[in-house]
């Protein structure tokens, strides 16, 4: 979850990079977004072996994947087709933190209200 947070509180320095008297956003953006979704994709599949265990892991695994791939095919397309259209990177900015709010949203609705022991195996 701080991951997430994180990524989103960064996100809003996007919309502070106007022109160019800060030229130093861009490279705090840009550190701190890596950090934070560099953070968040090394425990995802982590999280989710945690959440969904079980025999249809490899399926959600899988489609939380191909999420990202259709998500990556898509937004550069998406991001020019906003920017030809209202001639600035607002609309794609605000489509970026609804999609990090329903991310966060969806995550919190799925994991457990409450964390259950996991068993040990016997030491030999």
């Amino acid at each position: 979850m701080p991951s997430f947070l994180l990524c989103l509180a960064l996100t809003g320095l996007l919309f502070l990079m106007r022109d160019a008297t800060t030229p130093w956003l861009p490279f705090l953006f840009a550190l701190g977004f890596g950090f934070s979704f560099g953070a968040l994709s090394c425990v995802l599949n982590a999280t989710v072996a945690d959440i969904f265990h079980g025999a249809h892991y490899g399926s959600i695994a899988g489609m939380l994947v191909f999420g990202f791939a259709i998500g990556g095919c898509i937004s550069p397309w998406l991001s020019g087709l906003l920017y030809d259209l209202s001639g600035g990177h607002t609309y794609t900015y605000s489509l970026i933190v609804v999609a990090q709010l329903a991310s966060i949203i969806m995550y919190r609705q799925v994991v457990p209200k409450k964390v259950r022991a996991v068993r040990q195996p016997p030491v030999s």
